[in-house]
């Protein structure tokens, strides 16, 4: 693993957002709180995650970071939605069977990404580009990439 400075403030954040996780968690009895508990562990997933790409040494780790990253992506805009429904008091949308739904999409999209390695329906090509101050990952958009953006921004 190659430590930097902004692999280390990501990870911070992480942590910070956990912490935070804890905090509502443990007052899920308040209206909207495990919804948003659940939306900052898998901000977390998300960040650490991305810490750990960022401190990656070769392609190969921080693949296996990137996918790990998609858990949180995919799953945080729909955590975020039912803590809003739930905070808003629209909650009696809320059933089994709609929160089950609300899965599918990420569901089906992190399907994906787990086999992008051979599908390159997220990912066309991916290097890593050592020009910058870090490491980074530097990727070709596969066809489905725009739509994971687009899912993100409008859920």
């Amino acid at each position: 693993m190659n430590i930097n400075q902004i692999a280390v403030l990501v990870f911070l954040c992480g942590l910070l957002t956990i912490a935070t996780g804890v905090f509502t968690y443990r007052r899920r009895q308040t209206t909207g709180a495990l919804a948003f508990s659940f939306f900052m562990f898998s901000f977390a997933i998300y960040s650490i995650s991305y810490s750990l790409e960022l401190a990656g040494s070769n392609l190969s780790m921080m693949l296996f970071w990137n996918k790990v990253q998609y858990l949180g992506i995919l799953s945080f805009p729909t955590f975020y939605l039912i803590f809003a429904l739930q905070y808003t008091g629209h909650d009696r949308w809320l059933t089994r069977r709609a929160i089950a739904m609300m899965f599918l999409i990420p569901l089906g999209f992190l399907f994906v990404k787990i086999f992008d390695d051979n599908l390159h329906l997220i990912y066309r090509s991916v290097e890593v580009d050592t020009t910058g101050l870090i490491p980074l990952l530097h990727f070709d958009r596969g066809p489905i990439y725009g739509a994971i953006v687009v899912y993100n921004i409008t859920v």
